[in-house]
């Protein structure tokens, strides 16, 4: 058996397979999240070529059954993306629907449903670094909240940054004809975060909705969200870092 290491969000996963050619083309597509030595235990996923895609976890491991994945990399990629939400979910962490631009040394975060304008706002600023497109990877560790590089590929078909930045600023958008801002209070933060933020869908479905409330009710403890209502300007930066 062959095998490579990734880390997602600090999370060590070992990726066993028997296809010298996967494997090394998950190398390339996967190349900055690769590491080559793993001192604490990693999660399994053992690839097992079949005619459709399933997973099915055994205790510790994973089976991820898939046809040939150079073939339909895009359709591996979300099986694979379930399996890390399964292990985010249950490690101080989860993954919101978002786009994500770093300035100044910030996170700026926009969340919200398909249509939202996530994308729209991400592709105002392309010459600001952006963590994802769709997804947006957050983790606590040390007791403090993170923003990872998302290695799925989103709608920009792309693998984001490798790199982790302490989260500042979430927001809930909203098209509009102006630009406008308002706190969330608590419940509105912890009822918004729920609504954009993904399952797996694997094992317990209890246990992993258990473990993304306690979380998120973590999260928005010690982070603020305002919803923005926003046009399709330059200006949307430079309103929200005076606001910050």
């Amino acid at each position: 058996m062959l095998s490579i290491i990734v880390k997602f969000a600090d999370i060590p996963i070992q990726i066993i397979g028997k296809s010298k050619a996967d494997l090394s083309f998950l190398r390339i597509k996967y190349s900055d999240y690769l590491i080559y030595k793993c001192t604490t235990e990693t999660a399994k996923v053992y690839l097992i070529k079949a005619r459709k895609y399933q997973i099915i976890k055994k205790s510790k491991i994973f089976l991820l059954y898939s046809p040939i994945i150079r073939d339909n990399f895009a359709k591996f990629n979300i099986y694979l993306r379930r399996i890390f939400l399964y292990l985010i979910n249950r490690n101080n962490g989860f993954i919101l629907h978002a786009s994500s631009i770093l300035k100044n040394n910030s996170a700026y975060i926009f969340c919200g449903p398909a249509g939202a304008g996530k994308s729209t706002i991400r592709k105002l600023f392309p010459d600001c670094i952006s963590l994802g497109d769709d997804s947006a990877l957050m983790r606590k560790i040390d007791d403090k909240y993170y923003l990872f590089g998302s290695p799925f590929y989103q709608t920009s078909n792309i693998s984001y940054p490798n790199s982790r930045i302490k989260n500042k600023h979430v927001y809930i958008i909203h098209k509009s004809n102006k630009i406008r801002l308002k706190d969330l209070n608590f419940p509105d933060n912890l009822k918004n975060l729920l609504q954009n933020s993904f399952l797996s869908f694997i094992g317990d479905m209890k246990e992993e909705k258990e473990h993304l409330i306690q979380t998120v009710f973590d999260f928005c403890k010690s982070n603020k969200l305002n919803s923005l209502w926003f046009i399709q300007n330059k200006t949307i930066l430079d309103i929200l870092e005076k606001n910050t």
